[in-house]
């Protein structure tokens, strides 16, 4: 599988443009107090470059991006906001236990370039250069939604902020690339205000003009630990 394509659907894969002219299929919210735009004093773009900080830093056999049963969802979730993450294009269902006093992040599509070495933004290390590099990964996704307990959620779109965030691909990474640099993350994310305790089902899924597609679906189970 190609770079491109293993991150294509880290979380879906990054919508930036419209495709052909027509805009992606974006779910919209129809319960929108459960969708915030920031947490313990970072917004939702700002959470996407930590997003990716914490996807990278695994290698692929214990990376939660390519985990199938979700024995990986809470491996370093240690701040604030619990990240959850798509698959590389394949449909996978995942159990995951989540603390209920952490909100979550979703990435319904989403990508980066940073400056390491083969990665799509190298060896750019200027925000707007990486910047357009990652919107140039994103052209083909037509659809993008994140859906709970059977609600459609409104999926925001975020461009990391300047200047460009530090990044370590481990070795072995799932995305292509191993090593150290800076980049600048772009998606479509959900961030919701922590649930309450229980069990609850996520669904995300992401589509691109070719027919290529991922589908992950995440029984949740929000206790007070």
């Amino acid at each position: 599988m190609s770079k491109f394509w293993r991150r294509a659907f880290v979380g879906g894969v990054v919508v930036l443009s419209a495709v052909l002219g027509a805009a992606p299929a974006i779910a919209q919210a129809d319960q929108p107090t459960r969708v915030i735009t920031s947490y313990a004093g970072k917004t939702t773009a700002q959470w996407s470059a930590s997003w990716w900080q914490w996807a990278a830093a695994f290698p692929e056999s214990a990376n939660p991006f390519t985990d199938t049963t979700g024995a990986s969802c809470g491996r370093r979730q240690d701040q604030r906001v619990f990240f959850l993450t798509g698959s590389p294009g394949t449909t996978v269902t995942r159990d995951c236990r989540i603390p209920a006093d952490k909100a979550v992040l979703v990435p319904a599509i989403n990508a980066e370039c940073s400056s390491v070495k083969g990665d799509c933004g190298a060896p750019a290390r200027s925000y707007d250069k990486l910047a357009a590099a990652a919107a140039d990964q994103l052209s083909s996704v037509v659809e993008a939604s994140v859906v709970l307990d059977g609600q459609s959620l409104h999926v925001q779109h975020v461009v990391s902020p300047p200047p460009p965030f530090p990044i370590t691909f481990a070795r072995r990474s799932p995305f292509g690339v191993e090593g150290s640099g800076v980049s600048v993350a772009d998606g479509y994310y959900v961030l919701l205000a922590p649930l309450r305790q229980g069990h609850h089902t996520l669904t995300l899924h992401g589509a691109l003009k070719n027919g290529f597609s991922i589908t992950v679906r995440y029984n949740l189970l929000v206790v007070d630990d």
